[in-house]
């Protein structure tokens, strides 16, 4: 059933008159429910459930999935399917950023850190 047009003329002008005030009125709420937002937020971009995130953060202790550094998580996920792989802390989700996600130029960067560390040592 669509409403009609008066009706709908008549929702814009009240949100018109009253913008400010609705503006004022949704930053305070989404400032006094930070966490419903964070999880809102996350069901909306990565599809996760609140009991599949908490699931995902109990899983790994909450902790980074490569570091297990404790600390502010962020979602990690392959941007080509969007499949959610883990959580991780900023400076790892940063390095496989910089990596291009890319496997081989993550493998050739692990053999050049025990080459350098052999060296060291030798």
């Amino acid at each position: 059933m669509s409403r009609s047009a008066k009706t709908k003329e008549r929702e814009h002008n009240y949100y018109l008159a009253n913008r400010d005030k609705k503006i004022s009125y949704q930053k305070t709420w989404a400032k006094d429910n930070k966490e419903r937002v964070a999880l809102h937020k996350i069901k909306y971009t990565y599809g996760l459930s609140e009991k599949e995130y908490k699931d995902l953060l109990e899983s790994q202790k909450g902790r980074c999935k490569i570091c297990k550094k404790e600390g502010k998580l962020h979602i990690d996920h392959d941007h080509a399917t969007g499949m959610v792989r883990g959580l991780l802390c900023p400076k790892c989700n940063k390095a496989l950023g910089l990596f291009g996600e890319n496997l081989e130029t993550l493998q050739s960067a692990h053999v050049y850190m025990i080459e350098a560390k052999w060296k060291k040592e030798s």
